[in-house]
């Protein structure tokens, strides 16, 4: 597995950077939210991924939990 490397900004804010495999989430999330799986984990069509994927996209500000769902922060959607 890669090392995760995380940094606080100026504002408080961690930053984390992101795997490879990430990039190709936050793709997956421009077209859609990902749902809550019953059993744990987050699903797009037959996708899943683990809540620790999800959690390092949150804790990047590129993704944000809105009820049940898993969607880019809308910030990321504007861009």
């Amino acid at each position: 597995m890669g090392k995760i490397e995380t940094r606080v900004s100026t504002r408080g804010r961690a930053h984390v950077r992101l795997r490879n495999d990430d990039i190709r989430i936050i793709r997956l999330l421009e077209f859609g939210a990902f749902e809550r799986r019953s059993r744990g984990g987050w699903r797009f069509g037959t996708k899943t991924i683990s809540d620790a994927v999800a959690e390092r996209l949150i804790s990047s500000g590129r993704a944000e939990i809105i009820g049940d769902r898993l969607q880019l922060t809308r910030r990321e959607a504007a861009e």
